[in-house]
């Protein structure tokens, strides 16, 4: 079940938030407990002087919450006029209450999660009152691993998911990016070495220009399709057509939705095509309030039916004339069909019909011209889809062919002094400076090879085109006439690249590991750093006493980041 068609999603991460907090007040550090408390308690206060405000919609339950709070708040206000030890007492004794109000909190939301996982198959509905409570109780501090668990790009360039709480996930998620930072790939090109597939001069200003026209009537066609099937959800089916005695129209949508067992008189009216009075109210559906703020409401004989959402299309292009409480007299009701998946299948079909009628009345002569247009006018994936065999040719024929270096004024130059002849060849590497106390340290470089030794020369420039660390290859240097850079034109019939495993197979371990001489060593070593009964931590700095190819990291109070075989 998509947790967009329940409140599933959000009250799980609200779960999931109490929960954090909740180990974090166990977990923070001693030196951080008094200042943590203190952010707790001002929060406390907040909510203690908004729930006697009459203006504002939050209160806290009852007098059993509102006294746990307004008892957290009185000890983290008392904290800066205490002396040390009462201090050090008083802190204890507020994250130890804290710990309970949140474990309570999350009883509520354990049961507003069972009611949610049940709306799709009963009655059940979450408790809006309990979720807004908690959430708001909770609010102090906002926990970074829940917000950024979803981020698709955690763990593609970035340091990982972000953490800010001292709890059990957050050190996982913690454990996780230190492995990701050792161990991640970084692309071997970004977006700019592609460029030189086309050549910038290869299109005309008048090309250029055809490409922006293709690009935005194309984008145009997208997003009315995208939009389209955003409202697939809630406009599929029946919708109905208010007009006025004027000829405006209201399009009203959601209407099986709203009555799904068709007892509202709504449908009786509209199959005679009678009138009927439409007052507009604000939608308070979480799951369709931002797309749909104003819903439709008939007024019959005194009772208020709701009708279904008012569209879009109808905000669109009544704008403020729509607005809360307005009634709309003697409507005349007519049913028409609402979108359907055709109909989005067809604007998606429409959108790349355009590009092969385009691509089509271009003579035979211009294609690689107006690829290039596309390709230099950021429209990419265009080019891509309108000529997809020109692209294809242009990246195989896509090759490493020359290297800029930066940086050989500095003293990281290990061949500062010597006096390059233009275009003499050099043995050169590409390596990574693995020296700490270096400036350029875990940037790539390229070492050249004098002797028997290979020496650091320059920095490979950000946009030029990545070889594996290891790749060895012949090249012609040509120096800049600053003397900071230099161009390495590459002789591609001596290219060597490193070995890559691209998969540890059982005859590859056994050509690298000694599997029958380890595993006996490790097991008694297990044995022996287990007797007595240690801690885990002892039992991790025992094993790596033993000194059989363990590796063990240990943070500070215990926490295991992880045993590593060597």
């Amino acid at each position: 079940m998509n947790a967009a068609d329940n409140p599933t999603g959000r009250v799980a991460n609200l779960g999931m938030r109490l929960e954090a907090l909740r180990w974090e007040t166990q977990y923070i550090p001693e030196s951080e407990s008094t200042e943590y408390l203190q952010d707790i308690g001002k929060h406390f206060q907040k909510l203690l002087a908004e729930d006697q405000e009459t203006k504002k919609p939050f209160r806290i339950f009852n007098d059993a919450w509102r006294n746990q709070i307004a008892e957290i708040s009185q000890i983290a206000s008392t904290i800066p006029k205490l002396s040390e030890p009462e201090k050090a007492t008083a802190v204890t004794q507020g994250l130890a209450k804290a710990e309970r109000l949140l474990w309570q909190l999350e009883s509520l939301a354990a049961v507003n999660l069972q009611r949610a996982v049940d709306t799709p198959k009963s009655a059940r509905k979450v408790n809006e009152d309990e979720f807004q409570f908690c959430q708001k109780v909770a609010k102090y501090k906002q926990v970074e691993w829940i917000k950024d668990k979803d981020n698709s790009y955690a763990y593609i360039g970035t340091e990982g998911i972000k953490t800010n709480t001292q709890d059990p996930v957050g050190w996982m998620v913690e454990q996780a990016n230190q492995i990701y930072k050792e161990y991640s790939l970084n692309g071997d090109r970004n977006y700019n070495r592609f460029d030189h597939i086309f050549p910038k001069d290869s299109h005309t200003a008048a090309d250029s220009e055809w490409a922006k026209g293709i690009a935005t009537q194309y984008n145009k066609l997208i997003s009315e399709a995208a939009a389209s099937r955003s409202r697939l959800e809630h406009e599929e089916g029946i919708a109905l057509t208010a007009t006025s005695s004027k000829g405006n129209k209201i399009e009203i949508v959601s209407v099986i939705s709203t009555d799904p067992d068709g007892e509202s008189p709504i449908w009786e009216i509209a199959r005679k095509g009678e009138t009927v009075d439409i007052q507009m109210a604000k939608n308070k559906d979480w799951k369709t309030e931002k797309q749909y703020p104003y819903k439709a409401v008939a007024l019959i004989d005194r009772d208020k039916i709701d009708v279904g959402l008012i569209s879009p299309a109808t905000l669109a292009a009544y704008g403020k004339t729509i607005e809360k409480d307005k009634i709309f007299g003697n409507l005349k009701l007519e049913f028409q069909l609402g979108i359907s998946q055709n109909d989005v299948d067809d604007k998606f079909a429409a959108a790349e019909k355009y590009l092969e009628t385009q691509r089509d009345e271009i003579p035979e002569t211009e294609p690689e011209r107006r690829a290039a247009a596309l390709w230099h006018n950021n429209n990419r994936a265009i080019a891509g889809k309108m000529f997809t065999e020109v692209v294809a040719n242009r990246l195989q024929e896509l090759q490493v062919e020359k290297i800029k270096i930066i940086g050989l004024q500095y003293e990281t130059n290990e061949l500062k002094d010597n006096q390059w002849q233009p275009h003499e060849s050099l043995n050169c590497r590409m390596a990574i400076e693995a020296n700490p106390q270096s400036p350029i340290y875990d940037k790539r470089v390229i070492q050249v090879q004098t002797g028997d030794q290979w020496k650091n020369m320059g920095v490979v420039h950000n946009d030029a085109a990545y070889m594996p660390i290891g790749s060895q290859f012949t090249a012609n240097i040509n120096i800049s006439a600053s003397k900071k850079d230099a161009d390495l034109a590459i002789n591609k019939s001596t290219l060597k690249l490193p070995e890559i495993w691209h998969g540890l197979s059982p005859e590859r371990v056994r050509e690298a590991v000694n599997l029958d001489a380890i595993v006996p060593q490790l097991m008694e070593a297990i044995a022996k750093a287990a007797e007595n009964k240690p801690t885990m931590t002892e039992f991790v700095a025992q094993l790596a006493d033993e000194n059989v190819g363990l590796k063990a990291q240990v943070q500070a109070g215990g926490r295991i980041n992880g045993i590593t075989y060597l």
